[in-house]
């Protein structure tokens, strides 16, 4: 830590502390980083950048086309994945630490970095660093623009903030958090006719990444989501059209994802870090108050919109306001070392402290350095499907990860899983195509038959919703029970019943309880032969972890209890 006498500007041995805190961050990130695909999107995401492919709304053309460059550049099937979160984050840190340094109003910049250190070891940053996620892309270029947005003395920074914003925007729509920040670089050139023709025209060259979208397409991917060759699923792919009622105007829901917000903001800023925080938002206001209504209507609207979509895993949307949080500290802290360097080191040493007591506290639920649970429970469920099989889910974990082992480790290529809510979609029977052709073939005219009806309501055509799901019931029939082969469903049994098949898609069948998956079978067949409970991968791993860890694990001991049942029948 030093002063120097610039307000903007830290001396060389905090630009050494620098280098070495963000060697020391990649480092632990790939120490601690996921061998194998996360929960939720990162199997999709990983098939996507293997395959080129087009992955579920909003548009991740830069992301994808980076990962695809990390794929054919490094050794393995996701470690090169690992490895670009963790560099997109450790780029996004070094940026922050300069924009913290230019952001705060006194001599004593040198002292920030501990506001950077205490965001690396969040376990929300930390989480993007070590998987594969866009959030991690979008974490760098939050960085980025804030680096841009701070400093007064680049020339037409406005310009870069929108080409920042427009990559932003294509990668996820958290990008919209930055707008305060651009309308405030915009805002000394507000009145000027040249200065709008320039970021109308910045704005064209950020956006043009959409042309990907129906080039991409066009080419018949394996992973091709909307269709976005077509206008309509060019348009619906932008939106987000399929997640829109995700939504909520329920109080309920929203007080419920403020809390959510606010356990997660408190990981982040512990209750000792407070006063810190205070002091740098008191500094904003009296010397910077520009600084401050941009960081605060920023957060707040990071807050607010996200507490208003209604999704489990909604914390990586509130990763802005964690930003701006770590931002308020680093000014706190500067001013406390402007006044006294014992006072530096007394704020200092009281942020680093809950550092350490964050990284202990968090490691048995964030460090994943042998993390396997998404892909070892696929592998387990698999082990008592017979070849030629198809499972039926409606589990968006299990597909993500089944979609790696199949497309990219080919793993199991005899048997097939069917996501209910993908059929739903016109696009995911060209993807079953290829992966399945065999069982699509057989199933075309039924398949064909749902995809003109699914078209017309996507396309806002008059719809009738009986044909429509009798159109969609003939198709899982067709790719199901109408061809030979085991059936399988999954998630049947378990305890939720937002979770897995609905039983009204597999009624006039036995049900089965056939490992972790259910066997169904017809009124005609004859009962098979239970399978022997195989040694499962995950059985027997400790039970911590994230809820949705946790909750697959005991799915373990529901597969267990409901065989014990069935055997005792």
């Amino acid at each position: 830590m030093v002063r120097d006498g610039s307000p903007g500007r830290a001396g060389t041995p905090a630009n050494l502390l620098g280098t070495v805190f963000l060697v020391v961050a990649g480092l632990f990130y790939l120490y601690t980083a996921c061998p194998e695909p996360d929960w939720i999107d990162s199997g999709e995401l990983a098939v996507a950048a293997h395959t080129l492919g087009i992955p579920h709304p909003t548009p991740k053309v830069l992301y994808v086309l980076l990962s695809r460059l990390a794929v054919v550049t490094l050794p393995g099937p996701f470690f090169p994945l690992t490895c670009l979160s963790v560099l997109f984050v450790v780029c996004g840190l070094w940026f922050l630490t300069r924009a913290a340094r230019h952001l705060v109003v006194t001599h004593a910049s040198g002292w920030t970095l501990p506001g950077i250190v205490l965001l690396a070891a969040s376990p929300l940053v930390w989480q993007q660093a070590i998987t594969n996620e866009v959030h991690a892309l979008q974490f760098a270029l939050f960085g980025c623009a804030l680096y841009l947005w701070s400093r007064d003395d680049v020339a037409r920074r406005h310009l870069g903030l929108t080409y920042i914003l427009c990559l932003s925007l294509l990668t996820h729509g958290t990008g919209v958090f930055l707008v305060p920040f651009w309308l405030a670089a915009m805002w000394p050139v507000r009145r000027s006719v040249r200065a709008w023709a320039e970021v109308a025209l910045t704005a064209i060259l950020g956006g043009s990444l959409i042309l990907v979208l129906p080039i991409r397409s066009a080419q018949g991917p394996l992973l091709d989501w909307d269709h976005t060759v077509d206008p309509v699923g060019l348009w619906h792919h932008l939106t987000a059209w399929s997640y829109q009622g995700l939504w909520q105007a329920n109080a309920a829901a929203f007080q419920q994802t403020l809390a959510q917000c606010a356990s997660g903001l408190r990981d982040t800023l512990p209750a000792p870090v407070w006063l810190v925080t205070g002091i740098g938002l008191w500094q904003l206001a009296a010397r910077k108050p520009r600084a401050l209504t941009a960081t605060l209507a920023a957060a707040a609207a990071c807050v607010v919109l996200s507490s208003l979509y209604s999704i489990p895993d909604i914390d990586e949307y509130f990763l802005a306001a964690h930003v701006i949080l770590a931002l308020w500290t680093c000014a706190g802290l500067a001013w406390l070392a402007s006044k006294g360097r014992w006072l530096g080191w007394l704020g200092s040493g009281v942020v680093l402290a809950t550092v350490a007591w964050s990284v202990s506290a968090h490691w048995p639920e964030v460090n994943k350095r042998h993390f396997r649970v998404p892909t070892n429970w696929v592998r387990d469920a698999m082990e008592t499907v017979d070849s030629g099989g198809v499972v039926l889910t409606s589990d968006w974990d299990h597909t993500s990860a089944w979609m790696y082992l199949r497309v990219v480790e080919s793993y199991r290529p005899d048997a097939t899983w069917i996501d209910l809510n993908l059929l739903r979609q016109s696009w995911y029977p060209g993807f079953l195509e290829h992966v399945a052709p065999g069982r699509t073939l057989e199933a075309r005219r039924s398949l064909d038959t749902l995809v003109a009806r699914v078209r017309e309501f996507e396309a806002g055509s008059p719809f009738d919703d009986s044909t429509l799901e009798s159109s969609y019931v003939g198709a899982l029939a067709a790719l199901s029970f109408g061809q030979a082969g085991p059936v399988y469903a999954d998630g049947v049994a378990a305890p939720h019943e937002d979770f897995g098949v609905e039983r009204i898609y597999v009624q006039g069948s036995r049900e089965l309880p056939w490992g972790l998956l259910t066997r169904l079978v017809s009124e005609d067949e004859t009962v098979p032969e239970l399978p022997p409970w195989p040694a499962f991968r995950n059985d027997s791993l400790q039970r911590m972890g994230t809820y949705r860890t946790l909750f697959h694990l005991e799915l373990y001991d529901r597969a267990r209890f409901n065989r014990s049942r069935y055997e005792e029948r």
